[in-house]
C-alpha cells in the first residue's frame, strides 16, 4: 500500500486496521513527532441546520503500525467512545460549550460587528434577514456574554510608528508579574505584553518611532531592578502585521498630543504628522468607544455640530483609520497562545504558501477567528501568530507544523496579560488579502 499524506506505510496500514476493527471515523494528526488519532463526530446544530465537528483523543499509533490507547488523567475523557465521551461532557447542553460555538446567526452578527462596529440594527437585521428587534435583542446578548468593547483599528505606521515584537526566555529568576506590569504599562508605546510558559517566557508588542529610540527603550527595561539576578536571553524583531490588529492603549494617544497642530506666527501652516483638535479628540474618543455617538464628541470638545461625523469619514479616507471595530473581553477559552514559526528552509516554505494561507482565512465555529494576530517578523526570520485556543483538538498543536513545510515552531501559552489586550473578533476572511492571494494562487 503507496503511503498518504506522507505517514510510514506501516502507520496507514495500521490505520486502516483500527479503522475496519472499530467501525468508527478516525482521523490521524502529526503532533511533536508522534502519529495522534482522534475519533470525531459531526453534531447537528438545530438552530442553525448547521454541523459541528467534535473529535475525542483515542491514542497513538508508533511507527511500525502498533495502537497505543490513550491514558487520560481526569474521569470525563475516561471514554470508550466519541458518543460516551460527549454525553459526559453534555457537550450538547454545556453552556460553555454553547459560548464556546455559538449560532451561525451569532457568528454572522458577531463578523458584521467586528467589520463595522457602527452598523445600525436597521442595515443588521437587512443583512441577516431578521427583524430589526431581533438583531438588537442579539446584539445585546452577545456584547453582555463577550464583554464586546467597540473600538478603532488603527495602522501605527500611518502615525509614523514601526512594530515590533520582542520575546524573552528566562533562565532561573522571573521577575515577579505585577512588578512587570508596573513597568511596562509607564511605556506608553508598549501596547501588549504577556507572559508565558512554554519556548518563551515574556511577549512584548512595541511600537515605536525608530530603531535608535527602540534601543533606549528596551535597554531602560532591562536595566531595571526588577531584573536583577535574571539571567535572560531577549529577541527583538520588526513586525510586519498580516493578518489582525493589536487595539492601542489610550496611553499611546499621550504620545499624539505634541503633534496636535496649533495656528501661530511660527507655524502658519499644518505638518505632514500634524493633527487637527477636532482629529486628535474624534481618533481618542472612538479608540475607547467607536460606537460613540458624534455629537457627544462635539458637545464634549466644544466642537461645531457635525465636526466629529465628518472627522471620522475623513480619517478613514485618510487611511489613518482602517474601520470601527471591537475587541472581545471574555472569551470561553482554555487559554491563548503565542507560535513563533521560524523558517529554516524558505525554499521549501515557499511550496508550502498556499497551505500557510489557507490555515489563517480557515473558517471556525468559534466566536473568533483561528488567529488574532498574523505577522511576519525579521528576528528571528519567520512569522508569529497569537491564537485562541477554545478546546483540546488535533488541530491545536499540527495546525501548522504537519502542513508547513521548511519551518521550526516554538509555541508558548499565555499565562497572563500583564498590559493590553489581543483584538479578538471576528473578521471577515473573505477581505483579507490571504483570501486574495489565495485566489489567484488557485486560479492559476
Amino acid at each position: 500500500m503507496p503511503k498518504k499524506r506522507g505517514y510510514p506505510e506501516a502507520v496507514q496500514v495500521g490505520l486502516e486496521e483500527l479503522r475496519a476493527k472499530l467501525h468508527r471515523k478516525i482521523s490521524i494528526s502529526v503532533i511533536r513527532g508522534r502519529h495522534c488519532l482522534y475519533e470525531y463526530k459531526y453534531i447537528d446544530d438545530k438552530e442553525t441546520g448547521g454541523r459541528t465537528k467534535k473529535q475525542f483523543y483515542i491514542g497513538w499509533m508508533d511507527t511500525n503500525g502498533r495502537f497505543n490507547p490513550a491514558k487520560h488523567r481526569k474521569d470525563y475523557t475516561r471514554a470508550a467512545t466519541i458518543e460516551e465521551y460527549l454525553d459526559s461532557r453534555s457537550f450538547r447542553s454545556n453552556p460553555q460549550y454553547a459560548l464556546a460555538h455559538p449560532s451561525k446567526i451569532d457568528r454572522d452578527i458577531l463578523k458584521e460587528l467586528s467589520m463595522n462596529a457602527r452598523i445600525t440594527m436597521p442595515e443588521l437585521a437587512k443583512k441577516l434577514g431578521i427583524s430589526s428587534g431581533s438583531a438588537a435583542y442579539r446584539v445585546n446578548k452577545l456584547i453582555r456574554l463577550y464583554k464586546i468593547e467597540k473600538t478603532l483599528e488603527i495602522y501605527p505606521e500611518r502615525f509614523g510608528f514601526v512594530r515590533f515584537i520582542i520575546t524573552a526566555k528566562f533562565y532561573g529568576k522571573i521577575p515577579d508579574p505585577k512588578d512587570l506590569r508596573v513597568l511596562l504599562e509607564s511605556e506608553p508605546r508598549v501596547q501588549l505584553a504577556a507572559l508565558m510558559k512554554g519556548d518563551l517566557d515574556l511577549l512584548i508588542y512595541i511600537i515605536v518611532e525608530n530603531t535608535t529610540l527602540l534601543e533606549q527603550i528596551i535597554y531602560k527595561i532591562r536595566s531595571d531592578r526588577i531584573f536583577a539576578g535574571s539571567s535572560s536571553v531577549w529577541n527583538i524583531g520588526y513586525l510586519r502585521e498580516t493578518y489582525g490588529y493589536v487595539p492601542l492603549r489610550d496611553a499611546f494617544f499621550k504620545l499624539l498630543e505634541s503633534r496636535i497642530w496649533m495656528r501661530s506666527r511660527d507655524s502658519p501652516r499644518r505638518g505632514r504628522d500634524q493633527l487637527l483638535m477636532r482629529e486628535y479628540a474624534t481618533l481618542k474618543d472612538m479608540n475607547s468607544d467607536s460606537g460613540m455617538d458624534f455629537i457627544e464628541i462635539d458637545e464634549r470638545h466644544g466642537l461645531n455640530r457635525g465636526s466629529a461625523q465628518y472627522t471620522f469619514h475623513h480619517l478613514i479616507e485618510r487611511g489613518l483609520i482602517e474601520k470601527a471595530t471591537i475587541k472581545m473581553g471574555d472569551l470561553p477559552m482554555r487559554f491563548s497562545m503565542y507560535l513563533q514559526m521560524r523558517q529554516t528552509d524558505v525554499v521549501a516554505f515557499a511550496g508550502s504558501r498556499t497551505a500557510y494561507f489557507a490555515s489563517i482565512v480557515e473558517d471556525a465555529d468559534t466566536p473568533t477567528n483561528r488567529y488574532a494576530l498574523v505577522g511576519d517578523v525579521s528576528a528571528p526570520y519567520g512569522i508569529a501568530f497569537l491564537m485562541p485556543v477554545f478546546e483540546y483538538s488535533a488541530d491545536m498543536a499540527s495546525l501548522l507544523g504537519s502542513t508547513i513545510k521548511g519551518v521550526e515552531i516554538e509555541s508558548s501559552i499565555i499565562l497572563e496579560y500583564i498590559v493590553g489586550y489581543p483584538g479578538f473578533r471576528r473578521f471577515d476572511n473573505n477581505q483579507s488579502p490571504q483570501a486574495k492571494i489565495l485566489k489567484d494562487m488557485t486560479h492559476t
